[in-house]
């Protein structure tokens, strides 16, 4: 045990220096350019900040659609208030050290409605796995084209994107695919029986879900910043791309650091340094609050009893 800790520090101590690193530099491109900030033009829009509240918690709906579908597909059918109640808990996990809180806490709970251990784990991964996939799909017409090159060729991105996301979701090679990376760390490998409808149907509403996520996201730029209704799509995936790649980020709590630099560099395309530091801040902000009120919501829904 001693020897095990003792080689985790070295890797707490690398965690420890990038984000320093990366807060370090958004706060000093902030602190250098706090007057062209204040010089910029910035507003308080209580509407839009509204919208994207709601929009954050309509995302956090088809979250909660997405884990019932997979839940569903192996085992019990939940009552949708339970699963909400289940998946808001259980997202604030996540920002607690380590990435296995979350998943783990969606296992246990769920385990207390009825749902089996081995399914809830499976449903778990499963729910990791297509939250990023589905978040680089979403934002691929944008990563490969952008919207300055055509509509044409953004529409062929997306589709090609749509359609290796769905056939990487295949019985035939999804399984080797999930086990393959799980054998890498050193993980039990999982037995996946599954319709491929139904995940196809989960990973719809994974989608839903970065579309509704991405839309609150606009929404909160909006309440303090002016943004055309032409870049909803750019800064949208903007947001899913850097949501995502803190997510597959496996190091740091709720991609601390990892988003935000991410949003960071990928906003300069669309407003002028060092507006984009102080957004990515920003944004950390935004989502941590609605995530809070999420729960506060789930908590107002009283749990059904399990059916016997």
């Amino acid at each position: 045990m001693n020897a095990s800790r003792k080689r985790r520090w070295p890797l707490r101590l690398l965690l420890a220096a990038f984000l320093l690193a990366v807060f370090f530099f958004l706060f000093r491109d902030i602190a250098r350019g706090w007057g062209e900030i204040r010089a910029y033009g910035f507003r308080f829009d209580p509407l839009n900040l509204g919208l994207s509240v709601v929009l954050f918690t309509v995302s956090y709906l088809f979250l909660t659609l997405g884990w019932r579908t997979l839940v569903a597909a192996f085992g019990p059918s939940l009552p949708l208030r339970n699963s909400f109640r289940l998946v808001v808990q259980s997202m604030l996990g996540h920002y607690l050290p380590g990435r296995v809180w979350a998943p783990a806490s969606l296992v246990y709970l769920g385990s207390k409605w009825g749902v089996p251990t081995a399914v809830g784990v499976i449903c778990a991964v499963l729910s990791t796995v297509l939250v990023a996939v589905s978040g680089f799909v979403f934002s691929a017409p944008w990563i490969v084209f952008g919207l300055d090159r055509g509509y044409s060729l953004t529409v062929a991105a997306g589709l090609a994107a749509l359609a290796l996301g769905a056939g990487a979701l295949h019985p035939a090679i999804l399984p080797g695919l999930l086990n393959a990376a799980l054998k890498k760390i050193g993980r039990e490998p999982l037995r996946l029986d599954y319709r491929y409808r139904d995940l196809l149907r989960g990973g719809g509403f994974y989608l839903l879900f970065w579309l509704a996520m991405g839309g609150g996201f606009v929404f909160a730029l909006r309440a303090v910043v002016p943004v055309g209704g032409s870049g909803f799509w750019a800064l949208a995936s903007i947001h899913a791309l850097s949501y995502s790649l803190g997510v597959a980020a496996v190091f740091t709590p709720a991609g601390l650091g990892v988003r935000e630099g991410a949003a960071a560099v990928l906003l300069g395309r669309y407003f002028p340094a060092p507006l984009p530091a102080a957004l990515s801040v920003y944004g950390r902000l935004w989502t941590t609050v609605c995530e809070g009120l999420a729960f506060l919501l789930a908590l107002c829904f009283r749990a059904l009893p399990e059916e016997s």
